[in-house]
């Protein structure tokens, strides 16, 4: 039976346009996040929000077998409105969607911190059917092979994220969401933030040259879906109550000559495995570290293990071919020991 993915991922993708500055880029992965914030509250079913993949985001309905496709061009801009000829060439990116997976696609929206000069200050989302006679024929007219008809699923969106702090607007909400699934717990929110954040600039960022062959390639890599937050929340939850003891793990660095600075080195690696740890459940290499940490070294003494702590550093990297850091592997392997000792 044809898989209703294989379509999707064989199509091939638009061009990618020119380099964004930061602040645009971050604009566009905060705006995703919120995004998909929202869409943990919205629907209960198993759906993937992919990220640069066919257009800037895309809502997927279904992660098993998708009915259909809503594609975002996110767009950050200064202060000046976007006037329908600005806005033509981003539409005519997203009208081509109709043309590539006319079976697939469903909404397509401009979202931006800036509104179109036919959008109302009161409206945060208004359709093209909304628009005026004459605002439509001059937007129909600037894009003429797309045949416009006013009953066409099309969107303009506001969002309030500003463009050049758009990661301090989302902490807000972040933390908002947070406290409304698992109320007040007992951790560094701002390093489970960083890490959250940080996962969608790094599928963002990520491209091979195919998924047609593996969908769950295409979705470890380029989505974000409903279980992803799921788990997040779930490991925040579990790690607020059970967290490897740094005060504990200190003491026998000492006792084994570590100097000041291979301890304060150890120590802000410490800190970011830890968040790592919280949010990347789904990472093979952190399961992999744990697994190497409980099952090759479950009988060795905390002692044998700091002593030889570099020769097992290296073991994993080589055996998993891991892309980190010694010096983060070396902070993982001390926080699963003594996390497996608490």
């Amino acid at each position: 039976m044809k898989s209703s993915w294989e379509p999707i991922l064989s199509t091939p993708e638009p061009e990618k346009a020119g380099a964004r500055t930061a602040s645009r880029l971050d604009f566009q992965v905060c705006w995703s996040v919120h995004f998909a914030l929202d869409k943990y509250d919205e629907e209960k079913k198993e759906y993937a929000i992919s990220l640069e993949f066919q257009d800037d985001v895309c809502y997927i309905d279904n992660k098993e077998n998708p009915n259909f496709l809503d594609f975002f061009q996110v767009k950050g801009k200064g202060k000046s409105n976007w006037k329908i000829n600005d806005i033509s060439p981003i539409l005519a990116k997203l009208l081509q969607h109709r043309n590539d997976l006319p079976d697939y696609t469903r909404n397509l929206t401009f979202v931006s911190n800036i509104r179109c000069e036919f959008h109302p200050d009161e409206q945060d989302k208004i359709s093209i059917s909304t628009l005026s006679k004459e605002n439509f024929q001059k937007l129909a007219a600037s894009l003429p092979q797309y045949n416009l008809n006013q009953n066409d699923k099309i969107f303009f969106e506001y969002t309030p994220i500003s463009l050049e702090e758009s990661e301090q607007n989302l902490k807000g909400y972040f933390c908002d969401f947070l406290q409304k699934h698992i109320g007040d717990i007992n951790v560094d929110i701002n390093k489970i933030f960083d890490a959250f954040v940080q996962e969608f600039r790094r599928k963002s960022k990520t491209y091979l040259t195919s998924y047609s062959d593996n969908v769950q390639k295409f979705i470890e890599s380029k989505c974000i879906t409903r279980n992803h937050i799921k788990n997040l929340l779930n490991r925040i939850i579990s790690g607020s109550e059970k967290k490897a003891d740094w005060t504990y793990c200190r003491t026998y660095l000492d006792n084994n000559a570590f100097s000041t600075q291979d301890i304060k080195l150890i120590r802000k690696n410490w800190e970011k495995y830890e968040a790592e740890k919280l949010y990347n459940f789904e990472n093979l290499s952190i399961l992999n570290i744990e697994n190497f940490v409980n099952i090759e070294l479950e009988n060795k003494e905390l002692n044998e293990i700091i002593s030889n702590l570099n020769i097992y550093s290296q073991n994993i990297k080589d055996k998993y071919q891991l892309v980190y850091e010694n010096d983060f592997i070396r902070a993982a392997i001390l926080y699963e020991t003594i996390l497996g000792l608490s």
